[in-house]
């Protein structure tokens, strides 16, 4: 019968996942690495007031999807190490404690600093040391619980979870779950690197302009040195020789100083490059935008009734209100064609441009360098 369970267990996960495209999954995964902490109860109790002195004692790896903007889907594994766990006349002593987790996740409020959220999901377990005492060793019981998420960066919560274990087996006790960990979101992480990198382009330049002055200043003072030198009378071979020596480092500096332009060429062109990448034209999918009401709220995504074409966006705001401040800015430059979106945890304001990709591209460099935080999305 548990293998029966266990079978059901990882059907139910693949169906889950395999309902969408590996490039959504991985879209919007999150990776979460916790420690966690278990109390258990007296055996066929489950009162608050029958906890026992047992303890456990472990860590895990949650994986998050989003399946909806207040919906996400988690499955985990975690194991530890049970102690003083009555079975009869038996205690465990450092009993191995495994357990594959899947639950459903409701967070309305997923987009704000401090996100709370519930969930109900299925545990599977395995204490390979209830063989010894002569009891099954797998079991399962039923996940209920609540979790708080406190963003720290873009790509980075700290999270903390209690769960109830309602036991379905006998052997398996009720107990308690303490979850304290930090939650990854990996993609986000990546854009982050690139602008660090964009930061060391720039200071490469700032240090190869600094040397350039250096050669400059020698420059000029060894000019000075030739126009003196060649206003003289020349009286002996030894001042030709030096006169001919000074001009050959003054030529070398010369060929020094448009090496060094060279470079610097070619470094801004790279920086350019990279902005522009940055920058440039990112192909987006409607159902990946929900339309929000007049409070925040999220409704529901984008229809095909939404018009194609290239949009000016301001992504990963995170308070309506400061959307709503933006959209007035952008209704200045945009009348009547801005609005706000949700997408990914954060609003976003859209203003329509055209749907022909060479006036946008055109417009793009007319424009030079956008700010950092605007985007142009194509739908």
């Amino acid at each position: 019968m548990d293998c029966f369970r266990l079978s059901l267990f990882y059907i139910l996960l693949l169906t889950l996942f395999g309902s969408v495209s590996q490039a959504q999954i991985f879209d919007n995964l999150r990776y979460n690495p916790y420690l966690k902490s278990h109390t258990f109860f007296d055996e066929g109790s489950h009162k608050i007031s029958d906890k026992n002195n047992a303890w456990c004692r472990g860590a895990g790896l949650n994986l998050f999807w989003q399946a909806k903007p207040t919906l996400t889907l988690a499955t985990g594994y975690g194991i530890g190490f049970i102690d003083s766990l009555k079975y009869e006349e038996n205690f465990t002593n450092n009993a191995a404690f495994h357990q594959l987790d899947i639950n459903a996740i409701y967070a309305p409020f997923n987009r704000r600093l401090i996100q709370p959220a519930l969930f109900l999901g299925y545990a599977f377990n395995y204490i390979p040391q209830l063989k010894d005492f002569g009891s099954a060793s797998f079991g399962t019981n039923v996940n209920l619980g609540y979790q708080v998420e406190v963003k720290v960066k873009p790509f980075l919560n700290l999270r903390y979870a209690n769960t109830f274990g309602i036991s379905l087996s006998e052997h398996i006790r009720y107990n308690f779950k303490h979850e304290l960990g930090l939650v990854y979101n990996l993609n986000k992480f990546k854009s982050s690197s690139t602008e660090l990198e964009i930061s060391d382009y720039q200071a490469r330049i700032e240090q190869d302009l600094k040397t350039f002055d250096k050669y400059e200043a020698k420059l000029d003072s060894l000019t000075k040195i030739s126009e003196t030198v060649a206003d003289k009378t020349i009286e002996n071979y030894k001042l030709k020789e030096t006169i001919s020596l000074v001009v050959e480092q003054k030529n070398k500096l010369l060929q020094d100083k448009a090496l060094l332009e060279s470079k610097n060429a070619i470094l801004k062109d790279t920086i350019a490059e990279l902005l522009f990448f940055r920058d440039s034209i990112i192909a987006v999918r409607k159902t990946d935008f929900f339309i929000i009401d007049s409070i925040g709220g999220v409704k529901s995504s984008l229809s095909n009734n939404f018009s194609d074409g290239y949009y000016i966006a301001v992504p990963n705001i995170m308070s309506y209100e400061e959307a709503v401040k933006g959209k007035l800015d952008r209704d200045i430059l945009y009348p009547g064609s801005s609005f706000i979106l949700y997408h990914n945890g954060y609003y976003t304001i859209l203003s329509y441009l055209t749907n022909n990709r060479e006036q946008v591209i055109n417009k793009r460099r007319e424009l030079g360098e956008m700010p950092s935080h605007f985007r142009i999305y194509k739908f």
